[in-house]
């Protein structure tokens, strides 16, 4: 009875503070993140790894402040642009199907007298999630202190953990553990990297194009594509509309640009980045985006990928290999033996 009582507990424990187990696991991405460069750096110095972390993490803060001093008042006139121009463009493009017998018929189905409004919520939630609350400040603190403290002590708390195990089930948990961490770790790699080229390409294009507002599309493009299969939609189809502010033909060019860009980015750079990245499979990543989403909201979208990949190492791990037995589908583990970790 007391399991009983015990697992219930820990459930509803789990269900009211999703939102701060949510903000730990982002804390735990952004430890994994700046150990796995600082390993790098150590590995490739003769720092020892707390300096090589200490370094990391010092050269993140000038370059984010540096790229901030020099980049927050363009940024900041462009977001706001943006927030006042997609109501505009979907005006314009509302005005144009008007003027077709199938267009109208198109507009009545989507309930056009609400899109325009709608689009100014979204644009209002969007440019709130970066506004100085209370519970935004909160949430960063609380991921950037649980990231610090966790790259700088990873195997005391990994060691507490593993604690409150079996005796005899602690080198198996050990094990499922650091696969855990080499599977965030090759995610969060793949991410970056594609992150990153996503943005620069987009910038780039966008500019050749004479598109306005191509830095900041540039950088919602990048940061969109952390969010597989959505992101990239969204960031899509905001830069079209406003494409059709200057004409129909240039937002054709940029809806061309963009399915092509999807095209080199599903074809050549995803199999590229995944030979040493991890790999999850696109129907579970969107299954995983709508269950986390309805359940957790933005935030739920936003960690649900990561959270998959850590779900999929789980059940691999503790249930199709120690349950069923099934060990044919093993893959490396990343054993203390590798000191990636310690």
């Amino acid at each position: 009875m007391w399991v009983v009582i015990g697992t219930g507990a820990i459930l509803a424990l789990l269900w009211f503070g999703a939102n701060i187990f949510l903000l730990l696991f982002a804390g735990i991405l952004l430890a994994i993140l700046l150990r796995s460069m600082s390993d790098w750096l150590s590995r490739r110095t003769r720092l020892g790894k707390r300096w090589s972390l200490i370094l990391v993490i010092t050269v993140i803060l000038v370059v984010l402040t540096g790229v901030g001093w020099l980049m927050a008042g363009p940024i900041s006139d462009q977001v706001d642009q943006l927030s006042v121009q997609i109501p505009e463009a979907i005006q314009k493009v509302r005005s144009r199907l008007n003027e077709y017998p199938w267009g109208k018929r198109l507009l009545e189905a989507i309930d056009p007298a609400g899109l325009v409004p709608m689009a100014r919520t979204v644009v209002g939630e969007a440019r709130g999630i970066f506004s100085t609350t209370f519970a935004v400040i909160t949430g960063f603190f609380l991921i950037l202190f649980v990231g610090l403290y966790l790259a700088f002590n990873a195997q005391l708390y990994l060691g507490g953990l593993l604690k409150l195990m079996p005796m005899e089930q602690r080198p198996r948990m050990r094990e499922v553990l650091y696969d855990i961490g080499t599977t965030l770790r090759r995610w969060l790699l793949g991410q970056l990297i594609s992150m990153t080229l996503m943005g620069l390409f987009t910038g780039i294009g966008l500019h050749l194009l004479h598109v306005p507002l191509s830095v900041i599309l540039g950088i919602l493009t990048g940061v969109l594509d952390f969010i597989p299969l959505i992101g990239p939609f969204i960031a899509g189809t905001a830069t079209v509309l406003l494409a059709f502010l200057n004409s129909p033909i240039l937002a054709f060019y940029v809806l061309l640009f963009f399915v092509g860009l999807q095209f080199v980015e599903s074809h050549v750079l995803i199999p590229i980045i995944q030979r040493q990245a991890a790999r999850l499979p696109p129907v579970l990543t969107l299954i995983a985006m709508v269950l986390f989403g309805s359940l957790f909201g933005f935030l739920g979208v936003l960690l649900a990928t990561p959270l998959l990949a850590t779900v999929l190492v789980l059940i691999k791990r503790l249930y199709i290999e120690d349950v069923l037995g099934d060990k044919k589908m093993d893959a490396p583990v990343t054993t203390p033996e590798n000191k990636d970790w310690n």
